[in-house]
């Protein structure tokens, strides 16, 4: 139950880098999975998406408004490119 709430509670904040915390939350997914729960990357991306910070509202907006479901590779490397710029 610890390892759900880590995925779907799950805030990232300025304090640290954006990367750990997003691989906190994969290494989170996997366990899960791990345990035999079926997560889908769709369910994965949702939840870094709500996790965002409040400073990547734009980019937050357009990935859970694309019309293409996008793919949890792709979802990590534009939010990382986006924190560097």
């Amino acid at each position: 139950m610890q390892h759900l709430d880590e995925i779907f509670k799950m805030t990232f904040t300025d304090s640290n880098p954006l990367e750990p915390q997003i691989n906190s939350l994969l290494q989170s997914v996997h366990v899960v999975q791990n345990l035999g729960s079926k997560i889908g990357d769709d369910v994965v991306v949702t939840a870094i998406i709500l996790a965002l910070l409040n400073s990547l509202g734009t980019l937050k907006t357009i990935l859970a408004n694309s019309t293409v479901e996008p793919m949890l590779a792709e979802v990590k490397a534009q939010i990382l490119n986006d924190k560097q710029c």
